[in-house]
């Protein structure tokens, strides 16, 4: 199956309002290969957004973030070192 076939059947999913695995089961789809296709397609959207998970370690970050953001998209900013909600604001206004 090609990847246009792989994204039909994703969008086609998402309408139907059934589970990933009643989906697969009524198309005859392998349903590893269907979650697998699933993800890459959110993944690649996610790119094309121009934002992408970052992990950085810093001395002074803590376990738990000190804040968190969450946009109208479903983006997530978490904040993990207090030091740099002095900043937030500034990020946020650009």
């Amino acid at each position: 199956m090609e990847k246009n076939d792989w994204q039909s059947h994703v969008n086609a999913f998402e309408a139907s309002g059934q589970s990933a695995q009643a989906y697969c089961k009524e198309h005859a789809l392998v349903y590893h290969r269907f979650k697998y296709w699933q993800y890459k397609f959110r993944d690649e959207a996610r790119a094309a957004d121009g934002f992408a998970a970052v992990s950085v370690a810093r001395e002074g970050a803590t376990a738990h973030p000190v804040a968190v953001v969450e946009f109208p998209s479903g983006i997530r900013l978490a904040v993990y070192d207090a030091s740099l909600l002095t900043n937030l604001a500034g990020w946020l206004q650009r």
